[in-house]
């Protein structure tokens, strides 16, 4: 899941999980600003509520699959 977030996203697995900073980009591959801007929220969370929200993501995700 975390790979097909990247996709999306236009960034890399370790900016999503937290272990390499999200990079600046002028086109970043989210076309949603508010999307983008949340991302770069959720960048700011320890690590563990990181998990959580991914852990959340995936599961919506899964259920409109």
């Amino acid at each position: 899941m975390v790979v097909q977030i990247a996709e999306i996203s236009g960034a890399s697995t370790d900016e999503l999980l937290g272990r390499k900073a999200l990079a600046a980009r002028s086109d970043s591959g989210i076309k949603n600003r508010r999307l983008y801007r949340r991302m770069q929220e959720i960048e700011k969370l320890p690590r563990r509520d990181q998990e959580a929200l991914l852990r959340t993501i995936e599961a919506f995700i899964s259920t409109t699959s």
